[in-house]
């Protein structure tokens, strides 16, 4: 969808099929992606329901405009549907992404709200977005799928769990894998495959390792706050309500790097035992693991 939109392919950044592609080829597949998009849009349908989130990352407002003019010329109404996740839900869960990803640092992130709302807020309209609070109080039935089909017209049921789900780390696995991120940046030389191969292999066991909940000390979130209070003011103001949640209680609030790497050091003879037993049977990889992920 984006490489059908965007006017400049190299946009497309994750997206295997069209990275290193050259221009010619890139020109094929747009052309047959475009058939595909423009026949499904020929096809009647009551309701057609893109994810979308990619899309007003990536697209710029022309070409949001271009696809909003080939949805209208086959569809009555178009609208955007935005769940907003509470700034404070929604941190603990963006630094356990980057901590998958590899990262060790205690940078607390956020959405850039305004740089991806705004252009579809223009071109849309705001009468056509419905803005909805990610919190099972405000959730139809506490359930997002309920929500979701009441919201898009769908019948009750349409939608379904289908059980995947993101596993949340406990406060003592991720001072485990903070650890062995940090211990990785150090390291030069080191191939990204088996790099990446350590991290999934450690993660796996660390997910069911520990029982403590994770958050940051009140320092370390009024600091992130500040940092995105413009962004949250503005998204407050379009959506209508509270966008900032309130802070979780923990019984250990991560204040530094220091607290996560006592924290793993503590932790290290459980882990390295749960990784001599974990299935397959330790190979050379999972042996240089168990050396240096602290």
């Amino acid at each position: 969808m984006i490489l059908t939109y965007t006017g400049d392919p190299r946009r497309c950044v994750g997206y295997p099929r069209v990275e290193g592609m050259n221009a010619l080829a890139g020109r094929v597949l747009r052309w047959q992606i475009g058939r595909r998009w423009q026949k499904a849009l020929k096809t009647p349908a009551q309701t057609l329901i893109l994810s979308a989130e990619s899309l007003l990352t990536n697209l710029r407002g022309p070409e949001l405009a271009t696809l909003l003019h080939d949805l209208r010329q086959s569809f009555d109404e178009v609208r955007l549907l935005v769940y907003i996740r509470p700034y404070h839900d929604l941190v603990s869960s963006l630094w356990q992404q980057r901590l998958r990803r590899g990262v060790a640092d205690l940078k607390i992130t956020s959405q850039p709200y305004r740089k991806i709302l705004e252009p579809g807020l223009q071109v849309f309209g705001r009468e056509n977005i419905i803005f909805r609070r990610f919190s099972r109080k405000d959730l139809l039935q506490g359930d997002l799928f309920a929500d979701f089909c009441a919201q898009t017209g769908l019948p009750d049921g349409a939608l379904r769990d289908t059980g995947t789900k993101f596993e949340s780390l406990s406060l003592e696995a991720a001072s485990v894998l903070f650890a062995h991120n940090l211990e990785r940046k150090a390291k030069m030389g080191h191939a990204e495959a088996r790099a990446v191969e350590e991290r999934a292999r450690l993660t796996a066991v660390l997910e069911r390792f520990g029982h403590e909940k994770i958050g940051f000390s009140e320092k370390l979130l009024q600091q992130a706050l500040q940092r995105r209070a413009e962004g949250l003011d503005w998204l407050e103001g379009v959506a209508g309500f509270d966008v900032r949640g309130k802070a979780q209680s923990v019984a250990q609030p991560i204040d530094s790097a220091g607290d996560l790497l006592r924290l793993a050091e503590k932790h290290r003879p459980e882990v390295e035992e749960m990784l001599s037993r974990a299935k397959p049977p330790a190979g050379p990889i999972r042996r240089a693991l168990m050396r240096r992920w602290l």
